[in-house]
């Protein structure tokens, strides 16, 4: 009998010392946030996986952008338009940049493809800037980088060529949080994206490159976690920084 409970505690004691370890070993390399990411977060962010054609906010934003416009004409003629995906969705833009006669038309899951195929939308808008926010979802969904230059390449084109008097501002795409699944390589994809977009911007004299990436990043190159909501989304700390720079680039 006295064999069977020293049997039972040292059983019990392993069990113990293991799940003990377990949990260490699981906090240390951030497994449930990667696994909450994964299941949770990820699955959460609108048109992940999706092309825009079968985004399911495509359309249907378009179509408000429209009746927001038939309502109210002064937003078809903003000094200031942003562009882009939910990065631009979540912001009240002409709250934002007070005096800068503000409108931002931003698609949740939208990618640079999808941008460029409904920036004729805003032909008649004429802003005196234009603000394009796009491409986290193009890495999301590990598009072929050849693709999203060529797209990215068009909707520049297409913007200068459409509005002859205006300014084209690139937001460098932001980057991942360590705790993002394959946060590494996803960041390595944004870099590239970044070099891509400061060099395209010094092609004309009318668009402009502006650096958030290295203004919202930790020591380790990863997206700080004071400046996300989630890992992927800025939160008010990443777009406090964007309207200075954006600011700074209006007054001059």
């Amino acid at each position: 009998m006295l064999r069977s409970k020293k049997l039972t505690l040292f059983l019990l004691l392993s069990n113990a010392i293991t799940l003990a370890t377990l949990v260490v070993i699981c906090w240390y390399y951030r497994v449930p946030g990667k696994f909450y990411r994964r299941l949770v977060v990820e699955s959460r962010v609108p048109g992940v996986n999706e092309s825009f054609e079968s985004n399911r906010f495509y359309a249907t934003s378009r179509q408000l952008f429209d009746l927001y416009a038939a309502s109210n004409p002064s937003d078809t003629r903003p000094a200031t338009l942003v562009l882009g995906d939910s990065q631009v969705s979540l912001v009240n833009w002409n709250e934002m940049l007070p005096g800068f006669d503000a409108v931002g038309r931003g698609i949740p899951g939208d990618t640079v493809a999808g941008l460029s195929y409904r920036i004729g939308d805003y032909q008649d808008h004429q802003p005196a800037t234009c603000v394009l926010m796009i491409g986290t979802n193009d890495v999301l969904t590990d598009r072929p980088f050849i693709e999203t230059e060529a797209a990215y390449r068009d909707l520049v084109q297409h913007s200068l060529d459409m509005w002859p008097n205006s300014r084209i501002v690139l937001v460098s795409v932001p980057p991942f949080s360590k705790w993002v699944t394959k946060a590494e390589a996803k960041n390595n994809r944004v870099k590239q994206m970044n070099v891509f977009l400061s060099n395209l911007a010094g092609q004309s004299p009318r668009t402009i490159y502006t650096n958030l990436h290295d203004a919202i990043i930790d020591a380790d190159q990863y997206l700080a976690n004071e400046m996300t909501m989630d890992g992927v989304h800025l939160n008010a700390a990443s777009y406090s920084v964007l309207r200075n720079q954006l600011q700074a680039i209006g007054a001059n």
